[in-house]
């Protein structure tokens, strides 16, 4: 959930963004905050600190939790590890060369997360015990309003894992169909960021409101997904299993090489997405701003 135009740093205690009420039944001084990030395990962190290393920095990381970890802070069974090299399993910008185990165990894992969180300063930044309840458009205002305390907000169906149509300003990390069989999950997540941060740029430059994926451009994702995973093990070997819905179709894994998701979430496709101006940008700052994307393709709303 963004907005790219404010630079403020994240106001400490229990904050908003513009008329919005968070925390646990209470109503907080009305403030805004440009980026929220729901979650703080590996999508969440990674995504915090490339914001910040591109000057980012009025954001909140919500965590239900009263800790960061993600699911190496929920799964500690005996035995608990990565299935991928360990080296592979850690941010490109904050590697490791520590790992005790080519396979790391889960204890050491959710130690790395948290040095992360110390090493980049993520605390200030990070609202534990605090559980999204409620996010609502609002429409008038380019904005989202936030409420907080049980039930997360989900989504079934995304363009490129990360986007999805109704849902301006809102992008998916770890999303449908970006889980992987044989590699490192950071990969993907990384080039979701990467994918994240274009988008803001543009958005900072041409003076945008809101992004949204056009509903045709992420049916045609989807379609073209589900066509490549049909002969692949995952659909065509007779089993089910979590990789498949209730209906069979498969939301879960990616049915490409990993640089395949790299390369279509390097660049955006503007004509893929609904580019809506921010009240105070006049047309012409938009339409003359790239040729990447023309005033046709800008819808502007009031």
């Amino acid at each position: 959930m963004t907005d790219p135009h404010s630079t403020d740093p994240a106001p400490h205690g229990p904050v908003a963004a513009r008329h919005r009420r968070i925390g646990p039944g209470r109503t907080s001084p009305e403030r805004h905050v440009s980026v929220v990030i729901v979650g703080a395990g590996f999508a969440g962190l990674g995504t915090a600190i490339r914001l910040l290393q591109e000057g980012y920095r009025d954001l909140l990381i919500l965590e239900r939790a009263d800790e960061v970890g993600g699911t190496w802070r929920d799964n500690a069974y005996p035995g608990c590890a990565c299935d991928v090299p360990s080296r592979l399993y850690s941010f490109s910008f904050a590697p490791n060369p520590t790992w005790s185990r080519r396979f790391a165990p889960q204890e050491e894992i959710e130690q790395y997360l948290k040095r992360c969180v110390d090493g980049y300063d993520l605390t200030p930044r990070l609202r534990l015990g605090c559980e999204l309840q409620r996010a609502t458009w609002a429409p008038g205002r380019l904005r989202w309003d936030l409420r907080t305390s049980t039930g997360p907000l989900t989504s079934p169906q995304a363009h490129l894992g990360t986007t999805v149509a109704g849902f301006p300003n809102l992008f998916l990390m770890a999303g449908p169909n970006t889980g992987v069989g044989h590699t490192s999950l950071i990969y993907m997540i990384e080039s979701q960021i990467n994918h994240l941060i274009s988008c803001m740029r543009m958005m900072r430059d041409r003076g945008l409101g809101t992004v949204e994926v056009r509903a045709e451009a992420q049916h045609a994702h989807n379609t073209e997904l589900q066509n490549r995973m049909a002969p692949t093990v995952w659909a065509a070997g007779g089993c089910s299993g979590w990789y498949q819905d209730r209906t069979g179709r498969i939301t879960t894994i990616w049915p490409a090489p990993t640089w395949r998701f790299r390369h279509r979430t390097r660049a955006i496709a503007p004509k893929e997405y609904v580019l809506t101006a921010s009240p105070h940008t006049p047309k012409r700052h938009i339409s003359d701003k790239s040729g990447r994307a023309g005033a046709d393709e800008v819808q502007l709303r009031s």
